[in-house]
């Protein structure tokens, strides 16, 4: 008898994120079906109660650095200055401009390059792990790899602050990653608040109340002046404006 369970949890972000949770709950005992669902940073998962318990579930979830919330509200990224993506961008960067500075003073280059392959390897830890996990674990080739191999490419023919400079670039925009993320959670968030929780239902030639999650198929409710409308459905009687703004993104009632 299996039992589902959903999560929020932190860290989640993009479909890589998604890969590397399914694979750390591979094989788990008890564990039927992993979902993951990075839009909305949820994993859904059906498991045997018999088998496997959910705290369990959870401890290898945060032991790859997704830990789950309480709750089931939408995670933020965490603040920037805890956010290793962050850092190590910033770290990359400050590297660079070391090594810049450095070259316009007129330091030899024996000095210059090794600054530049630290912020190579710095600034490209995160995005060359994601990139060597999705080879070997996806069989896939991702934008992460090839960003890889142009920064080892450049440093090789001797273009270590072009590489470095790619590869700040390209770390930073990752970093940046979760919190456009969140921008758009938020926006889907402000949406869904703006679905009324509740229905009008004529039930047994009586109007009653109700939770729209106990809405069923062939219910007829009843919208009133001004009220917003549940859910989707047909109109069986009546006629007024209807503001389709929320769905169409239209700002004019039709």
């Amino acid at each position: 008898m299996t039992e589902q369970l959903e999560l929020r949890v932190q860290n989640l972000d993009c479909e890589h994120d998604a890969a590397a949770i399914r694979r750390a709950l591979a094989g788990t005992p008890g564990l039927a079906q992993v979902t993951v669902y990075p839009k909305s940073a949820k994993v859904r998962l059906l498991y045997d109660p018999a088998l496997v318990q959910p705290q369990a579930i959870q401890e290898k979830l945060a032991e790859q650095g997704f830990p789950a919330q309480e709750g089931m509200a939408l995670a933020g990224p965490p603040k920037p200055w805890r956010n290793p993506k962050v850092l190590t961008s910033l770290a990359s960067g400050l590297l660079l401009l070391v090594g810049w500075l450095l070259g316009q003073a007129g330091v030899a280059e024996g000095v210059t390059l090794p600054i530049f392959v630290a912020a190579i390897l710095v600034g490209g830890y995160y995005f060359g792990r994601e990139a060597i996990q999705e080879l070997v674990y996806e069989r896939r080739i991702g934008i992460e790899l090839l960003m890889s191999i142009a920064a080892v490419v450049a440093a090789a023919m001797g273009q270590a602050a072009e590489g470095a400079m790619l590869v700040f670039l390209y770390s930073i925009s990752e970093a940046a990653e979760g919190y456009t993320e969140e921008k758009t959670r938020s926006a889907i968030k402000a949406l869904m608040d703006l679905a009324p929780k509740t229905a009008l239902v004529r039930r047994d030639g009586q109007e009653v109340t109700i939770p729209v999650e106990e809405l069923a198929v062939g219910d007829v409710f009843i919208v009133k002046p001004g009220q917003a409308i549940p859910t989707d459905g047909v109109i069986v009687d009546g006629h007024s404006s209807v503001n389709e703004a929320p769905v169409t993104g239209e700002s004019v009632p039709v």
